[in-house]
């Protein structure tokens, strides 16, 4: 089993993802970190449309793997699942960004429904770009889909072993 993995858009979740991808080196054959462009030019934020088409290509020979993204990323990976360019086996996402989807005209239901694999979502109390209440809101009825509290008034989610111990639960 492999492991794609998308951080959030802020340049500091390049260290994390990082970090994320060496915590779990044990429990995946191969764990590949996807690289947003803007956080190598410098600009503030990534470009949606040419991140969702990095990330196809990249994928296109992947089989046998799981998604663990956060913020952002849970919206480029649901994207493409709803596109049919992903097809994990699981998905893990922390910090749904439910704000920007909202700001940016993205219905976040109509992805959630287009997911027939598991999902766990672990996502902070009062996360401000989405608190636990509101994705519970989202993905009510989704009998495939896992919420998971955690207590936090940020976006930060450095419960490394709650992550991992979440994706190795999946990747069985």
């Amino acid at each position: 089993m492999n492991l794609l993995i998308l951080g959030g858009n802020s340049q500091r979740n390049k260290e994390w993802v990082h970090e994320i991808n060496s915590f779990v080196k044990d429990i995946f054959e191969e764990s590949f970190v996807h690289e947003y462009g803007h956080w190598e030019t410098g600009l503030d934020a990534l470009d949606f449309d040419l991140e969702l088409e990095s990330i196809t290509h990249e994928a296109t020979d992947m089989v046998n793997y799981g998604v663990f993204a956060k913020s952002v990323g849970s919206l480029l990976s649901l994207t493409l699942i709803s596109r049919g360019s992903l097809n994990p086996r699981f998905c893990v996402f922390a910090g749904v960004a439910i704000k920007l989807a909202r700001e940016e005209g993205i219905d976040i239901e109509s992805l959630f429904s287009s997911i027939s694999c598991p999902v766990i979502i672990i996502q902070n109390d009062k996360d401000p770009v989405g608190g636990f209440d509101e994705i519970i809101r989202q993905v009510k009825g989704f009998d495939n889909i896992e919420v998971i509290e955690t207590k936090g008034n940020d976006h930060s989610y450095n419960d490394f072993n709650l992550i991992m111990n979440k994706l190795k639960d999946l990747s069985k």
